[in-house]
């Protein structure tokens, strides 16, 4: 681990903090700060950094900036340039020049105490806990670089400093990561299929259907309908899972992702449990100015009870895509997505196609918005007749962050448009569903391991296929327990 890590600290700082004036520094645009050495900063601070050990703290008093000389080493500027520049003193870019200065002259226990010091003044500074990370594991003491890292990741700006973070954790710990969850999602549905309650169904006129009705008229009265009995498919749904999670995060751009979930469904009506596994492997490519790409594959076997033995369902499915994030600033970021699903089972084969984009307003903020729109290709074929379908999906959402609470809502409206009809309609029908939800997210700041979510929806379809409900009302609780490497 190169020592380049206080020397980025202090950059990042400097900037955010606008210490740099330009009358100070007029080659502020062309400068690479990245280069400079802990002995270009030897002259920022006044006093010695052992004198600020917590009990001589008290012999500094007042915020008087210090002056010192920064040497600028591009080729752009004039050679033996040097720029002045201002420190407050006790600010956080005044104890991260003292703590290089120590850290080069081999004194990484006072570099510690320092360190300390200046996050009692400046809890909320990420660039000073990543400092004090860095200073633990020079020492060779991880378990308190892991506890500085862990407080990095609640503070906002943590992200500015990901590149650090990621070199002191594998420093310590190496590249690979492995974490368990444990969670179970439960919550009343009038259809644990999602079907309506039909209890008769009357073909419309020139349906193929109504022709064979009509063709076989000792047998069936196509202008009667059909008396149905569905069986009762309503009650408290129940899911829990088991996940493991194989994370590779070298000191590269790509960082792996390697997840195995098993879940059980064991909803209250019986005959209608279900079982499954499926394996996920996701990549993630960091590229500047903060823009990733990511590609994802997903394999899966499941098997659903639907409440008869002849239309249980055992399902194999593959599902892959990619995705490309442009962050465009503080305030806006856009998501451009691509993903197919394609799912075998003895009654149908389908395949879905999605190619969506997403803007994100603030999404690094406690409070954030999005609008997101896409289009879905469908297609079933197989013994169930089920014809494809072209859609559309639109919708917004907001979220508000308060402190360990997570607040999100969102609206959603899909088009379908399907390409043949059903047996019992004339013609090829549309359907529009409106989906709204609120959602509760809660992680105890005293168990920081366990997350609760409460979810509300509401979701209302326009369409003339009977078998699918008006309007469904849902509320789900899901609780997750994580533990081992969370870093």
């Amino acid at each position: 681990m190169t020592r380049g890590v206080i020397r980025t600290l202090i950059t990042i700082i400097w900037f955010s903090a606008g210490v740099f004036s330009p009358g100070l520094f007029p080659f502020t645009q062309n400068l690479h700060l990245q280069k400079f050495s802990h002995a270009a900063f030897a002259d920022a601070a006044s006093l010695t950094a052992s004198e600020l050990r917590p009990n001589k703290a008290d012999h500094l008093k007042g915020d008087q900036p210090v002056q010192g000389q920064l040497r600028d080493d591009t080729a752009s500027s004039p050679n033996g340039m040097l720029v002045r520049i201002q420190i407050s003193n006790l600010s956080p870019p005044w104890y991260l020049v003292s703590l290089g200065r120590l850290v080069d002259a081999g004194r990484e226990d006072e570099a510690y105490q320092l360190v300390l010091t200046g996050i009692a003044l400046h809890p909320e500074s990420a660039e000073l806990r990543v400092a004090a990370a860095y200073v633990a594991a020079l020492l060779g003491r991880c378990s308190l670089a892991e506890h500085h890292l862990a407080a990095v990741k609640e503070l906002p700006t943590w992200s500015y400093l990901y590149g650090e973070y990621q070199q002191i954790r594998v420093q310590c710990f190496g590249p690979w990561q492995r974490q368990y969850s444990i969670s179970a999602l439960m919550g009343y549905r009038q259809s644990l299929v999602g079907r309506a309650a039909v209890t008769r169904l009357t073909p419309e006129a020139g349906s193929l259907l109504y022709q064979v009705c009509a063709s076989l008229w000792g047998l069936c009265n196509p202008n009667r309908g059909f008396k149905l009995s569905p069986p009762k498919d309503n009650g408290v749904d129940l899911w829990v899972m088991a996940q493991i999670e194989n994370r590779y995060r070298p000191l590269s751009p790509w960082q792996h992702t390697f997840t195995t979930t098993v879940f059980r469904r064991h909803p209250s009506r019986p005959g209608f449990d279900g079982r499954g596994v499926t394996l996920r492997a996701e990549s993630v490519r960091t590229l500047p100015h903060r823009h990733q790409i990511a590609a994802y594959a997903e394999i899966g076997h499941s098997v659903f009870h639907q409440g008869r033995a002849d239309l249980n369902l055992s399902q194999l499915h593959w599902f892959a895509g990619g995705r490309m994030y442009h962050h465009h600033g503080d305030l806006v970021g856009s998501l451009a997505y691509l993903s197919e699903l394609h799912a075998k089972s003895f009654f149908l084969d389908l395949r879905e196609r999605t190619a969506g984009y997403q803007l994100v307003l603030a999404p690094e903020a406690n409070q954030s918005a999005w609008l997101n729109g896409s289009l879905i290709w469908m297609r079933q074929v197989g013994r169930s007749y089920h014809p494809g379908y072209r859609g559309r999906r639109i919708g917004a959402g907001v979220q508000q962050k308060y402190g360990s609470i997570l607040l999100q809502a969102q609206h959603q409206v899909e088009t379908q448009k399907f390409q043949q009809s059903l047996t019992f309609l004339a013609a090829p029908h549309h359907a529009t569903t409106h989906r709204t939800s609120l959602s509760l997210a809660i992680t105890p700041d005293e168990i920081k391991n366990l997350k609760v979510v409460l979810s509300l929806g509401y979701r209302k379809i326009s369409t003339p296929d009977p078998f699918r409900p008006a309007r469904t009302k849902n509320a789900t609780l899901s609780i997750k327990y994580t533990f081992g490497n969370s870093l």
